[in-house]
């Protein structure tokens, strides 16, 4: 004779109830968790160094962050915004005014953290019309 399996009913509820609560969670909850896993944001300035001599008034400037993060730089007169690459490189040109220029860079991920460096280079390119 066989049995009426009466307690399977009561399991795939439980199961049914567990899978929409999981759903749920992570929807409501997914920036939380995405800012657990995620990575810290570093922001490492190559180019310019500190205290660099620019002599044509033009500036390249090279550093590694987190892959995808958008990268703003500027100075008192010029400003550029550029995309890490999917190694983290970025590189963009920003113009210099003759003397001391204060170079502010930073980096924003995609999960919203920020980091910023700063650099003074002097450009020296001989004119001096400010």
């Amino acid at each position: 004779m066989n049995r009426p399996q009466k307690g399977l009913a009561p399991i795939l509820i439980l199961v049914v109830i567990v899978v929409v609560g999981l759903a749920l969670g992570f929807f409501f909850y997914k920036d939380k968790i995405q800012q657990f896993f995620a990575k810290p944001l570093t922001l490492s300035l190559e180019s310019p160094q500190e205290g660099s001599l620019i002599v044509d008034g033009n500036v390249s400037v090279k550093g590694e962050t987190l892959p995808g993060a958008v990268v703003v730089f500027y100075t008192d007169e010029d400003q550029n915004s550029v995309e890490a690459d999917a190694n983290g490189n970025f590189q963009g040109d920003i113009s210099l005014v003759y003397g001391i220029n204060t170079l502010v860079v930073t980096a924003f991920s995609e999960d919203g953290q920020e980091k910023t460096v700063t650099a003074d280079v002097v450009n020296d390119t001989g004119n001096q019309n400010i």
